[in-house]
């Protein structure tokens, strides 16, 4: 009798994997396009008008892929997201091609389909943010080392630290990904061998490689990643530990990638199955998981950081618990029927996304206002401006500035008010006032309260009484902004 997970006799995995990374590249293809840009992904999208070795708080992955997309499809929601959409695809492939190497193709297949409804995996196959780029090359990497380790090819090593590289340039969490990789050859005893030849170190060389951009970026520019990656984590102010917090961590850890799925990691980690019977591959997954998570887990003591931080850890993490969930499915009716209600419930919570995101909801329950109105914003605003007779915009924020530049059609017209030091990527471009151009001429202000800031005010001859608006979706209101006219710039 076949096992309950088999699916028919001759199955053949690979090829029902291909039609479903075809399948669903198609429809991320499509569903992208049914909502607006996300404020960072519309940053991001300007940084890709300024293409350059690194950025204010991240390496330039994120601004080329952007720009490759925007060449073939313009500069459209489907240009700037068709880079989400096709990592997505080759972190799926990855993981089948690691799962099928580390346990089986069964293995492999179930880690895909798992997967492909986590919400971590939802989010990441659609949005245009560094974690695809991040995720991509960290399951590439993961896949790469491990066939390095097995054969022994310098070739493998190449390749293992040039994923890695690629990974860093998109964020520098991938770094993680070489002491892990030392953990894993210090702990199992065959892959021991690995650090005694030149495939290991040159690795390690070709992979910091991936660091040397944004070094010398950090060099030209006062070292502000640098200060930025501090700050962000909260290790520029004084020493403070919290229990709440840790606790909202985990919490927000189970909600990417479902309170079951996260409960059976940690059994696939601490029970002594595969730890018994599959112990290279229990290694090394839990070398390519665990580090990564507790890092968050113990800085989450301090500093409470987006859950998307611990993202790449969960690719060893899904496979570990397919590899671990599957037999004990085979072996008890009761689970299996378990599994089959939990899982029916998952998809469809994630299918009921689809469906109600290109739809309005109540404003004050949106889930997905970030997301909304945009457009709409930039249709008020142009009209505004052109009532007014203002030749440039003002915005609140970086994100604020970046929607209104990508909807406008109008990169470098949008700026925010000055303020001094560095605080993200609009500090390093010139301003409205750099090179005096604008001296005498009008500006809208657009900000998300009633009170223009003192730096706007004192530039400008006047600034006008609030003007209340609210952005549309659907023909409903979505958020609140205020426009403000600037009249006559005065300081070069």
């Amino acid at each position: 009798m076949n096992e309950p997970c088999e699916i028919a006799p001759g199955f053949r995995y690979g090829w029902a994997v291909a039609a479903w990374i075809a399948g669903w590249t198609l429809f991320r293809l499509y569903f992208c396009t049914t909502f607006e840009l996300s404020g960072d992904e519309a940053y991001y999208w300007l940084w890709s008008k300024h293409l350059d070795w690194n950025y204010y708080s991240k390496g330039p992955g994120v601004a080329v892929v952007i720009w490759l997309g925007t060449r073939l499809l313009g500069d459209t929601v489907l240009g700037v997201r068709l880079g989400a959409v096709l990592l997505g695809a080759g972190t799926t492939a990855c993981v089948y091609g690691l799962a099928r190497r580390l346990f089986s193709p069964r293995v492999g297949f179930w880690t895909v389909v798992i997967a492909t409804f986590a919400p971590l995996f939802v989010i990441g196959g659609v949005l245009m943010t560094i974690d695809p780029i991040s995720v991509c090359f960290w399951s590439a990497a993961m896949w790469a080392f491990w066939e390095a380790a097995q054969r022994g090819r310098l070739a493998w090593w190449f390749l293992t630290g040039l994923f890695v590289a690629l990974g860093m340039l998109g964020k520098y969490t991938n770094v993680a990904l070489l002491p892990s990789f030392l953990l894993f050859a210090l702990w199992d005893r065959d892959a021991r061998r690995c650090l005694r030849g030149p495939g290991f170190w040159l690795m390690t060389a070709v992979a910091l490689l991936g660091l040397l951009p944004s070094l010398w970026w950090n060099a030209q520019h006062g070292w502000v990643t640098a200060g930025h990656l501090v700050h962000r984590g909260e290790l520029d102010s004084g020493l403070s530990l919290s229990l709440i917090k840790p606790l909202r961590f985990l919490g927000e850890q189970m909600g990417m990638a479902w309170p079951w799925c996260f409960i059976a990691i940690c059994f696939a980690i601490f029970t002594r199955d595969l730890r018994q019977s599959s112990a290279p591959a229990w290694r090394f997954l839990v070398s390519l998981a665990a580090p990564l998570f507790l890092f968050y887990f113990v800085l989450s003591f301090h500093s409470f950081g987006p859950p998307n931080w611990t993202a790449p850890a969960y690719i060893g993490a899904f496979i570990l618990m397919t590899a671990w969930l599957l037999p004990r499915l085979a072996a008890r009716a009761g689970a299996r029927r378990a599994a089959l209600w939990i899982g029916g419930v998952s998809v469809a919570l994630i299918l009921a996304v689809f469906a109600v995101m290109p739809f309005r909801l109540p404003t004050r329950q949106d889930p997905f206002v970030r997301v909304r109105g945009s457009a709409d914003l930039a249709v008020q605003a142009r009209a505004f401006r052109t009532e007014q007779a203002a030749t440039f915009m003002i915005a609140g924020n970086y994100q604020d500035a970046s929607l209104l530049s990508f909807y406008m059609g109008e990169p470098g017209n949008v700026f925010l008010p000055p303020e001094t030091g560095v605080h993200h990527q609009f500090s390093l471009w010139p301003g409205y006032g750099a090179d005096g151009a604008r001296r005498g001429q009008n500006a809208v202000m657009i900000l998300r309260d009633d009170k223009p800031p003192e730096a706007v005010r004192a530039g400008f001859e006047s600034v006008s009484p609030p003007f209340e608006t609210w952005t549309r979706f659907k023909g409903h209101p979505s958020r609140r902004y205020y426009f403000f006219l600037c009249r006559n710039y005065l300081r070069p």
